[in-house]
């Protein structure tokens, strides 16, 4: 799974991954293990507040051809990070999508949501 080099603050945060399946595989096949074991897994951990995978339908960044985009919101990605690495029922969703994905592709994105004031 992606480890991502800039980690947000321990706030409730969004992870925005952009994912380009392996050679040989495809989006279809990764579709199905998102929709089976990747997001049912990921939504169970009390961490994890909403998980979204969306299919890329066109676009691209640089030269990088990506297939898949994940919106995922979590409380803590410290917390997230440990149980994500650390809990033996989510060994299978990493091992599998390691074989789906090249994990150093991976590119994540972190955000925190823009809160509309109210009208004065």
């Amino acid at each position: 799974m992606s480890g991502a080099a800039i980690v947000p603050g321990s706030s409730e945060v969004v992870a925005i991954n952009l994912i380009p399946v392996r050679p040989g595989v495809s989006v279809d096949d990764f579709a199905c293990f998102s929709a089976t074991l990747d997001q049912p897994s990921c939504l169970a951990q009390e961490v994890v507040q909403s998980f979204d995978a969306y299919r890329i339908t066109g676009g691209r960044i640089d030269a990088t051809a990506f297939d898949v985009l994940e919106v995922m919101r979590v409380r803590s990605w410290p917390e997230w990070v440990r149980v994500r690495d650390g809990l033996n029922a989510l060994r299978p969703v990493t091992t599998r999508f390691d074989e789906l994905v090249d994990s150093l592709a991976v590119r994540t994105l972190f955000g925190t949501r823009i809160i509309r004031e109210h009208a004065r």
